[in-house]
């Protein structure tokens, strides 16, 4: 009777020890811990070279698009002490006159791989001056092109300094062309120069 009972005790110790073996294996089989990985990196937002101070050399970002019609009016990086630049030592200036032809009336400057995904408003600074008819833009060119900013007058003469310019970006989901441009477009005696310096996005 003893011995059975001592086999009756044994036996059911080795259950318990089973059972509480079975807890834990289940106890360490359960869902593993969702893995973080490596989190996508943010793209670059905005144009490089942003305040113009590295020269255009095609390293900077920055590339002439139009050189108005020669000299001082080609588009191209100048320094300053007065309204501009605005931050660091140097800033974009783009002057345009005379023709209604567009490449002797056009100045500009471009970057391609613009990277504006992320981003709901460009923030820039200005100064504009002009006579007769003219005008002058920011734009976006991926699979289509997009008129992020603009000023224009039909003989008004244009005589603006602003600061902290801000714009509403749309949805731009891929790299593009950002293109600043002004342009003459009333013939002789129309101009215009416009300066720009320190973009930015939030």
């Amino acid at each position: 009777m003893s011995k059975r009972l001592s086999m009756m005790v044994v036996c059911a110790l080795s259950l318990a020890v089973l059972a509480l073996g079975a807890v834990g294996c289940n106890k360490k089989s359960g869902p593993a811990a969702p893995s973080q990985g490596n989190p996508t990196p943010t793209p670059f937002q905005g144009p490089t070279n942003p305040s113009f101070e590295t020269a255009f050399d095609g390293v900077s970002g920055w590339l002439t698009l139009y050189n108005g019609s020669g000299g001082s009016y080609a588009a191209g990086r100048v320094s300053g002490t007065s309204f501009m630049p605005t931050s660091g030592s140097w800033y974009l200036s783009m002057c345009a006159a005379g023709t209604n032809n567009w490449y002797s009336s056009a100045s500009g400057a471009y970057q391609d791989n613009v990277d504006f995904s992320r981003s709901t408003t460009l923030v820039f600074d200005y100064q504009a001056a002009s006579a007769g008819n003219v005008d002058a833009e920011m734009l976006f060119t991926s699979s289509g092109t997009v008129t992020l900013w603009g000023i224009s007058s039909t003989g008004t003469p244009i005589n603006t300094q602003a600061l902290d310019v801000s714009v509403a970006l749309p949805s731009l989901p891929n790299p593009g062309k950002l293109t600043l441009q002004a342009h003459s477009t009333g013939g002789a005696g129309s101009s215009i120069c416009l300066f720009i310096d320190h973009i930015r996005v939030n």
